[in-house]
């Protein structure tokens, strides 16, 4: 993105690649599905890149106790999964002995 005219105290005119809008508007790149090149670089389109950048922001402050923190409420999660199979799996073995 280049800067290429100012318009007053608090907006410029700016140069932006297909490529830039496609990553402003949340998408891998220009050939993205469902990026529309042709929509999205009309003329008067407008952009509000507000929540990509709280989203941007959330992620820079995430820290390491925040991860660890997930990363242990997931492996219990998964360790109440495991358990509920096994007593699935008991209950699965007396309805087979009750039917022989």
């Amino acid at each position: 993105m280049k800067v290429i005219a100012k318009v007053d105290n608090d907006r410029v005119l700016c140069e932006v690649s297909g490529d830039e809008i496609a990553l402003l508007t949340g998408f891998r790149g220009r050939y993205d599905e469902g990026f529309r090149m042709t929509e999205m670089t009309k003329v008067g389109a407008e952009y509000n890149i507000t929540k990509m950048a709280a989203v941007s922001k959330y992620i820079r402050n995430m820290n390491k106790d925040t991860l660890i923190g997930a990363k242990e409420r997931l492996e219990n999660s998964i360790q109440q999964i495991d358990e509920a199979m096994n007593e699935i799996s008991k209950l699965g073995i007396f309805e087979i002995l009750k039917d022989s």
